[in-house]
């Protein structure tokens, strides 16, 4: 298995064939409007609809902006129960998601953990409380509950680590993704 150099977000949904959150008035991403919320909360920057709309098109995961986004396991899927590779692919490893999951995971987490020693970004933001021991492997810090296990952080010295709740679970409002971009905001120094 080869890993594949990081592409501009924009230009690789477009060659896709999915352009709706590029257009000049793109459709908000779920996952990502609320990760640019958490964002624009941490620059202190009004956080409108109309502000995440610009951030996504222009600036969130592209060359021009400030943000990478890395997976855990870059298959997409409709939901955790759902596994489509299988009907596309004779390759072994993607029969199910679990010989998936356990043929790739060590590999992702050593290649996470690299981008991030090479890259030294401030603030590495984990998402999806499911994943903790493997966030855990990645970071190699402690993490402590913050506002009663709302959300994680941990920190080596120089860099801000958190794991917070996955931005499309039930329940949340934009509220908590601004609360967490607050929180960093007052952590790092700009």
């Amino acid at each position: 298995c080869t890993i594949v150099t990081l592409e501009d977000v924009a230009e690789y949904q477009v060659q896709l064939g999915i352009d709706s959150f590029f257009r000049k008035r793109p459709r908000i991403q779920r996952t990502w409007g609320k990760l640019i919320r958490i964002l624009l909360a941490v620059k202190g920057l009004p956080f409108t609809t109309k502000q995440v709309r610009q951030y996504q098109r222009d600036y969130l995961g592209r060359p021009t902006g400030d943000t990478c986004l890395l997976e855990l396991l870059p298959l997409s899927s409709p939901s955790t129960k759902d596994w489509l590779y299988a009907d596309y692919s004779q390759l072994p490893y993607l029969k199910d998601r679990a010989t998936y999951k356990q043929t790739l995971l060590d590999e992702r987490i050593a290649h996470l953990r690299q981008r991030i020693e090479q890259y030294r970004p401030a603030v590495v933001l984990f998402y999806g409380f499911g994943y903790q021991k493997h966030w855990h492997a990645v970071a190699s810090v402690d993490f402590s509950p913050v506002d009663d296990k709302d959300y994680y952080s941990g920190n080596n010295g120089s860099q801000l680590f958190l794991i917070i709740k996955h931005p499309v679970a039930r329940g949340l409002s934009n509220d908590y993704f601004h609360k967490v971009g607050a929180t960093i905001g007052k952590s790092i120094v700009r």
